[in-house]
C-alpha cells in the first residue's frame, strides 16, 4: 500500500508579496476609480460652487478610504467564496431535489442574500434624518420597526428569486410580469397618496427596490438561476440571467408598502413636535429604545416642553450630559447623530459650557473601537447566515460535497472583513458627505444655515442691536460680532434670543449662489448638478459594463456596450434631476413616476424581448453600493434643509428613466436591424434573380 504525499511548495514571504501585490493593487485601483468620481464631484461642487467648506474632512477621508478597501475585500470575497457557492447550489439542487424544494431554497437564498447586501445598512443611518412628528410611520419603519422593514424587503427578494427560477426553468417572457407588477405598484402608490400617514413611505418603498439589487443579491441569484436552468434544460440557451434584476427590484416595493399598511394602525398620526411628544402615549414604541426617545425630545422640543417631559420622565439633563461625557460610548444610545447631541447641548448655557469644556473627551479610541466591533458584528450577522445556508445545502444534499473548501472559507472571511470596513466607511464617510452636500445644496437657490457654524453668545445685550430700513420700508436689525478676522455683521433674529438667560444663538448663513432667493437660475443650477452627478457615477458602474457586454453579444454588435452605457447614464442623470426637483418642491413621488411608467409599458409592448430585459435590468445595476448611500443621504439632507419630511425617491426616479432611454434607443436599433435585414434580403433576392437569368 502506497501513501500519496502531497507536494507543498514553500514560497518566501517577500516572494509572496511580489506575487500578490500587483493583484491587490489592481483591485484597489478599480474601487478607487468607482468611488473617486462621485466623491470628488460632490466635494468640488460644495467647496468651489457653493463656497461651503466640508466639515469633518479627515473623518470623511478616512471613511472613504475604508469604503475603498472594504469594497476591494468584500468583492474579492464574493468572487472566490460566496458566488461559487451559489453556482454550485444552482447545479446541484435540480439534480437532487424536487421542484418544490428547489423553489423553497431559492426563496431562502434570496432572503438571506438581501441581509448580506451592503446597502441595507444605509437604512439604519437614514432613520436619524427623519423627523418622527412629521412622518411617524416612515420614522417607525427606519427605527423602532426597522426589523419589519428589512424582513419585508428580504421577503420581496425571496419571492423574486422564486419566480425568477421558474422563469429560468420554463423560459417565461418578462413582459407579462411587467404588465402585472408595475401597474399594481402604481395603484398601491396611488392608495398611499390619499393617506397622510402612509404617503411619506412611498419613496422608501420604491427606493427599497434599488437597495436590493446590489453586488451580493444580483450575481448570486443570477448564478443560482443559470445553474438551475442549465441543468434542467440541458443547454445554455436563454441562460443569460436577464430579467431577474427587474423582479428583485419590484417585489420589495410591494412587500414594503403592504408592511406599512399593516403597521399604520398602531402608529401615531403626524403632529407638531411639542404636541407629538406631549400627547401621544404610544410615541415611545416607534423608537428603537427608550434612550433614543429621550434623546429625541431633548434635542427637538421647545424649552418649556422639554423641561416638562424631562420632569415626567425623570431625566436630569445636567446629570445625563455628565454621564455621557464620562462614558462617550453611550452618546449613540441616546442620539442617532452627533448634530442632535450638539443641538441639545447648545440649547442651554449650562449644558453648552459643560459640553465645550469636555468636547475633546467625546471622541477617542474607545469610540473608534466600539464602532469597529459594532460593524463587525453586523457584518458577521449579514454574511455568515447566507454562507452557512449555502454550505449546509451543498454538504447535506444526497451525494453532495463542498468543493474548494479553503477558497470558500477565505472568501467568507474576506467578505466579513470587507463588509465591516465598508459599513464603517459608509457611516463615517459616504453618508456623512452625502448628508453634508444635501444640506448645503439648497444654497443654490436660497439662504441656508451653514452646518457646524452655530454659536451661543452669552450675556447678550439687546441694546447693541442696530435697526435700519430699506428704501421700500423693510425693517432690518443687526449687530456687530468681534472675531479674530475683525468685526462681522450679524442679522438679529428675535426668535434666536432668550431674554431670560440673555443668550443669543447665532448660526452663520450663506447663499443663494445666484444672489437671489428662489431664482430660476438657482433651480437650474441644482438640476444640472443632479444630472451631472447621475451621469458621471453611472459611467463608473462596473455592473453596467458587464450588462453592456451581454447586450452586445445577444444583438451581434448592433447595440454596442458604449451605446448602452451612454443611454443608461443619460437616463440616470434625468432621473436624479427629477428626484431633486421632487424633494425641493415636495411633489408626491407617484405623480412623477406615473408618466414615465405609462410610457414604459407602451414601449415594452412594442419592443423585442431582448431589449426589454436589458432595459428593465439596467435600472437595477446602476444602484451600486457607493451610489445608494450617497444618494439616499443626500436626498434626506436636501429634505432636512427644505423642510420636507420624506427625502427618499431619487433612486426610484433614477431607476425609471434609464429604462426609458434604453427602450427608446433599442427601438432605433431594432428598426435599423430590420432595415439591414430587408436590404440584405432584397440584395440577395436580386442576385439570385440575376443568376437565374444568366442560367436561362
Amino acid at each position: 500500500m502506497f501513501t500519496k504525499n502531497k507536494l507543498r511548495i514553500k514560497v518566501p514571504f517577500k516572494q509572496t508579496l511580489k506575487i500578490l501585490l500587483p493583484y491587490i493593487t489592481s483591485k484597489i485601483k478599480f474601487q478607487i476609480k468607482a468611488v473617486s468620481i462621485i466623491v470628488l464631484y460632490l466635494v468640488f461642487f460644495q467647496i468651489f460652487i457653493l463656497g461651503i467648506p466640508v466639515q469633518q474632512t479627515l473623518i470623511i477621508a478616512g471613511g472613504i478610504a475604508l469604503v475603498v478597501f472594504g469594497l476591494a475585500f468584500f468583492m474579492e470575497g464574493l468572487i472566490i467564496g460566496i458566488m461559487p457557492l451559489g453556482e454550485y447550489c444552482g447545479k446541484q439542487l435540480p439534480r437532487k431535489l424536487h421542484l418544490v424544494f428547489i423553489l423553497f431554497f431559492a426563496f431562502v437564498i434570496g432572503f438571506a442574500a438581501t441581509l448580506a447586501e451592503p446597502a441595507i445598512s444605509v437604512l439604519n443611518a437614514a432613520g436619524s434624518s427623519v423627523k418622527p412628528w412629521e412622518s411617524p410611520l416612515l420614522f417607525a419603519l427606519l427605527n423602532g420597526y426597522s426589523l419589519h422593514l428589512i424582513l419585508s424587503i428580504c421577503i420581496g427578494v425571496g419571492l423574486a428569486v422564486l419566480i425568477g427560477v421558474l422563469r429560468f426553468i420554463y423560459k417565461w417572457s418578462l413582459k407579462p410580469f411587467i404588465y402585472i407588477l408595475f401597474p399594481s405598484l402604481i395603484l398601491l402608490s396611488l392608495y398611499l397618496l390619499f393617506n397622510k400617514k402612509l404617503l411619506p413611505i412611498t419613496g422608501l418603498a420604491w427606493d427599497s427596490g434599488g437597495i436590493t439589487t446590489g453586488p451580493v443579491t444580483v450575481p448570486l441569484i443570477i448564478a443560482l438561476g443559470i445553474g438551475i436552468s442549465r441543468v434542467i434544460s440541458g443547454s445554455d440557451e436563454n441562460a443569460s440571467g436577464l430579467g431577474v434584476v427587474t423582479l428583485a427590484s419590484a417585489f420589495p416595493i410591494i412587500t414594503v408598502i403592504l408592511t406599512a399598511i399593516v403597521l399604520a394602525g398602531s402608529i401615531p398620526n403626524p403632529a407638531g413636535v411639542d404636541d407629538f411628544f406631549l400627547n401621544h402615549k404610544e410615541v415611545e414604541k416607534i423608537f428603537t429604545t427608550k434612550e433614543l426617545y429621550t434623546g429625541s425630545f431633548l434635542s427637538h422640543c421647545s424649552h418649556d416642553v422639554r423641561e416638562e417631559i424631562a420632569t415626567r420622565e425623570q431625566v436630569n439633563q445636567k446629570e445625563l450630559l455628565e454621564k455621557l461625557i464620562a462614558n462617550p460610548l453611550e452618546i449613540t444610545s441616546y442620539f442617532k447623530n452627533h448634530s442632535d447631541f450638539e443641538k441639545w447641548a447648545f440649547q442651554d448655557a449650562t449644558l453648552y459650557q459643560l459640553y465645550t469644556d469636555n468636547k475633546d473627551t467625546l471622541t477617542g479610541e474607545k469610540i473608534r473601537r466600539n464602532t469597529f466591533i459594532k460593524n463587525g458584528l453586523l457584518a458577521v450577522r449579514a454574511i455568515l447566515p447566507l454562507s452557512l445556508l449555502l454550505i449546509l445545502l451543498l454538504t447535506f444534499l444526497p451525494g453532495g460535497s463542498l468543493p474548494r473548501r479553503d477558497e470558500i472559507a477565505l472568501g467568507v472571511i474576506l467578505s466579513i472583513i470587507g463588509m465591516t470596513l465598508f459599513n464603517i466607511g459608509i457611516e463615517k464617510g459616504l453618508s456623512n458627505l452625502g448628508s453634508q452636500v444635501g444640506i448645503t445644496l439648497p444654497a443654490t437657490f436660497k439662504t441656508i444655515d451653514i452646518p457646524g457654524e452655530k454659536k451661543i453668545i452669552k450675556d447678550f445685550d439687546e441694546s447693541i442691536v442696530i435697526r435700519s430700513t430699506t428704501a421700500s420700508g423693510e425693517k432690518k436689525a443687526f449687530f456687530y460680532l468681534e472675531e479674530k478676522s475683525g468685526y462681522k455683521q450679524i442679522p438679529f433674529d428675535k426668535t434666536s434670543f432668550n431674554e431670560n438667560k440673555k443668550e443669543f444663538i447665532y448660526t452663520a448663513k450663506t447663499g443663494p449662489v445666484t444672489g437671489k432667493n428662489n431664482s430660476i437660475a438657482g433651480f437650474f443650477l441644482l438640476i444640472i448638478f443632479a444630472f451631472i452627478m447621475g451621469y458621471s457615477v453611472t459611467l463608473a458602474e462596473p455592473a453596467l459594463n458587464a450588462l453592456g457586454i451581454t447586450l452586445e453579444e445577444i444583438t451581434v454588435g448592433t447595440f454596442t456596450r458604449k451605446l448602452l452605457i451612454q443611454s443608461v447614464a443619460i437616463g440616470v442623470g434625468i432621473g436624479m434631476g427629477f428626484g431633486i426637483v421632487r424633494i425641493i418642491f415636495d411633489i408626491p413621488l407617484i405623480v412623477l413616476l406615473i408618466p414615465p411608467y405609462i410610457v414604459l409599458l407602451g414601449l415594452t409592448f412594442i419592443s423585442e424581448e431582448k431589449f426589454v430585459t436589458i432595459a428593465w435590468d439596467s435600472a437595477g445595476v446602476t444602484t451600486g453600493p457607493v451610489t445608494v448611500p450617497l444618494v439616499i443621504s443626500m436626498g434626506l439632507g436636501v429634505g432636512q434643509q427644505t423642510g420636507v419630511s420624506d427625502g427618499f425617491g431619487i433612486l426610484a426616479l433614477s431607476s425609471a428613466y434609464p429604462i426609458l432611454t434604453v427602450l427608446i434607443v433599442g427601438l432605433f436599433v431594432q428598426h435599423r436591424q430590420n432595415v439591414l435585414l430587408k436590404e440584405s434580403y432584397i440584395t440577395n433576392g436580386t442576385e439570385n434573380l440575376i443568376g437565374e437569368k444568366k442560367n436561362v
